[in-house]
């Protein structure tokens, strides 16, 4: 079912969301480090 929404979406769409995905990823990231050096 993922698979099938991901191909139906636009490059454009399916760009922006990837985008998004790293981006979120990447401050998580930052914010565990954070977590970890606050202790």
């Amino acid at each position: 079912m993922y698979v099938i929404i991901t191909v139906n979406l636009s490059q454009d769409a399916r760009t922006k969301y990837t985008i998004d995905r790293i981006n979120g990823f990447r401050q998580g990231m930052e914010r565990q480090s954070n977590k970890v050096n606050g202790l």
